[in-house]
């Protein structure tokens, strides 16, 4: 025992030193870390222009948007918000509601400034609003989520898993959705739950007459009575999937999809006219038999966006948040175009003439042929995706009224991902096609350059819809008068400052506020018929159509019969009173007869 003495001491001496040893290797691997994000970030402004520009609005403070304004219970308003902040990892994020000091509603007529009539947290006063989650409100989503699944991703290390992960993520995060999936490629693949077809995703294009005859029943099911309506299937056939067929099964099925074909359906934009640079020969329908790594398929489908769009208008449910999230590069078309193109405009036509000057340059004269050439090519190519652009733009302009008019927001996250110099996932022109769609809805725009910062930003996206706000306020409105509305927010925020090589923690205070929206309210009913009107829609309601009817007749039973008893008394009262007139009567004429008598015979005497 006592030689084991030594080799106790020796080793209790030793862990303090090992102890200081490992946390110096831990801090030695943080700072490591933190130089390879800060790398990362200095080269974002190249890599990804359209995030930065994004990123910007939020780096000095948080921001505030009003995502929807609801008068349709006036003189109640309701307003559904999302509040944004940046952090230091150059992502945006929900407002950690915690650090969220006041929120105020401001409020007036159109030609009056702007005051505020409610707050939160509540107070012990006339002014406090109500403030809830939106799902917690029962506020249903409706979302699809469009998912790249060409071939070109292969050409990406990491790329294909971590496409697939965001996915998920967005399918099993985002809280009591209804909710479906498009995955993109030569073809559109959905969920849909016909018979024979059940479990995967189908081609979108095939049953599409079958879609419209069982959403045609389903709603002639649901105004039915209420025996026939148990009849109807608990999943419906198309369209948007709620339960056991929802987000987490949809991801199980994303997971198993192949990354096939050269071309992308995102938007079907016809390119007719425009440089493909390439051959195109349709192909059978059959693309579980071919890869379609040159070919794509000729398909009936008007491209992903708008199929989602048109999906949401058919199946979304009323008043519910509706919302479409787009994983994607962006790319729509033969997605090796660029590069084609580039090499065909080099070596045909007014650019490949240059090489002949090329070739006959002395001296410094190559430099100045080289540039020639590439701004030649460079114009060609700048020629192709501005026409390709304004056939987006002609498209776009009918997509975006329709999703203003549903209340549909878009939420891209946009791959800006490099390999090498040259190879890029994806081009600035192709990024910024979603970026429009995002600012222009209402959404909100990401975009990364590096896949290992794809699943956070499917993350954040999540957590802005999960963490949506429904404000509910008493506004006094008017009937049929304009208003002014505008949301505020007081944050207390906690800062990380540097400070002679420490980090420093400390609370700053932001005052933020929405833009102001304008409306008009509703005409606002009164008196006794509206009151009627209000207790017998409630009633039907609550009780269903049967009953509804059942109540409505002994109601009227009852009315009939208060009514019989009512002219009843009024019968018996009227009596009454004939008969006490002509009571009075006859004892009046008696009496005149007795005058009368009386008084002849005095005459008499």
């Amino acid at each position: 025992m006592n030689r084991f003495i030594p080799y106790l001491l020796v080793a209790l001496l030793l862990v303090p030193s090992m102890a200081s040893g490992k946390r110096k290797k831990k801090k030695k691997k943080a700072d490591a870390d933190v130089a390879r994000l800060l790398k990362k970030i200095e080269q974002l402004p190249d890599l990804a222009p359209g995030h930065i520009r994004w990123f910007e609005s939020f780096r000095d403070r948080p921001r505030i948007k009003i995502n929807r304004l609801d008068t349709a219970e006036s003189p109640q308003l309701k307003l559904l918000v999302t509040a944004l902040q940046g952090d230091r990892r150059v992502t945006v994020r929900p407002v950690d509601w915690d650090t969220v000091a006041k929120l105020e509603v401001h409020l007036s007529k159109a030609d009056d400034s702007l005051e505020p009539i409610a707050h939160w947290p509540n107070e012990e006063d006339d002014g406090a609003l109500d403030l809830q989650r939106a799902d917690e409100t029962g506020i249903p989503l409706d979302l699809i989520v469009i998912a790249s699944g060409h071939s070109g991703f292969k050409d990406f290390d990491q790329l294909e898993s971590a496409h697939r992960s965001a996915v998920s993520t967005v399918l099993k995060e985002v809280l009591n959705a209804n909710v479906n999936v498009f995955w993109v490629g030569p073809a559109l693949y959905t969920f849909r739950s016909f018979e024979g077809i059940t479990n995967e995703l189908s081609r979108f294009d095939e049953g599409l007459q079958l879609c419209e005859v069982e959403r045609m029943r389903a709603l002639r099911a649901k105004h039915q009575d209420d025996d026939t309506e148990s009849e109807t299937p608990e999943v419906p056939a198309c369209g948007l999937h709620t339960g056991d067929f929802a987000g987490e099964h949809q991801a199980k099925l994303v997971g198993k999809m192949r990354f096939r074909g050269k071309y992308s359906r995102l938007f079907g934009l016809n390119q007719t006219g425009i440089p493909q640079c390439q051959s195109s020969t349709p192909t059978s329908t059959q693309l579980e038999l071919d890869d379609l790594d040159d070919d794509f398929a000729q398909t009936s489908d008007r491209g992903a966006f708008e199929e989602a769009l048109l999906q949401l208008m058919q199946y979304g449910t009323p008043n519910s948040r509706k919302a479409i999230i787009i994983l994607s590069d962006g790319k729509d078309g033969f997605i090796e175009d660029n590069e084609l193109c580039n090499e065909n405009f080099r070596t045909k036509g007014p650019c490949a003439r240059l090489h002949e000057e090329f070739g006959r340059a002395r001296g410094g004269g190559y430099r100045t042929v080289a540039k020639k050439i590439e701004e030649c090519v460079q114009k060609r190519l700048n020629r192709r995706s501005t026409a390709l652009q304004e056939r987006f733009a002609n498209r776009a302009a009918p997509w975006l009224a329709l999703a203003r008019a549903a209340n549909i927001r878009v939420y891209p996250v946009a791959y800006a991902m490099m390999r090498g110099e040259q190879n890029r996932v994806s081009y600035a022109h192709e990024r910024e096609r979603l970026e429009l769609l995002a600012a222009k809805t209402g959404g909100t725009y990401r975009e990364v350059a590096y896949t290992d910062w794809i699943d956070a930003a499917a993350a954040s996206l999540v957590s802005e819809l999960n963490e949506e706000r429904l404000i509910t306020v008493d506004a006094n409105l008017g009937s049929e008068l304009d208003y002014i509305v505008q949301v505020g927010l007081t944050i207390q925020q906690l800062i990380e400052e540097e400070k002679d090589g420490e980090i420093e923690e400390k609370v700053k205070q932001y005052e933020v506020r929405t833009e102001t929206i304008a409306f008009k309210s509703p005409r606002i009913e009164t008196g006794l018929w509206h009151w009627l009107k209000q207790k017998n829609d409630w009633l039907r309601e609550s009780v269903g159509t049967i009953l509804y009817w059942v109540i409505i007749v002994l109601l009227a039973i009852v009315a009939l019969l208060i009514v019989w008893f009512v002219l009843k008394l009024l019968k018996a009262g009227v009596m009454k009173i004939v008969k006490a007139v002509t009571k009075k009567g006859a004892k009046a004429a008696k009496a005149g007869a007795k005058a009368a008598a009386k008084s002849g015979q005095k005459k008499g005497k």
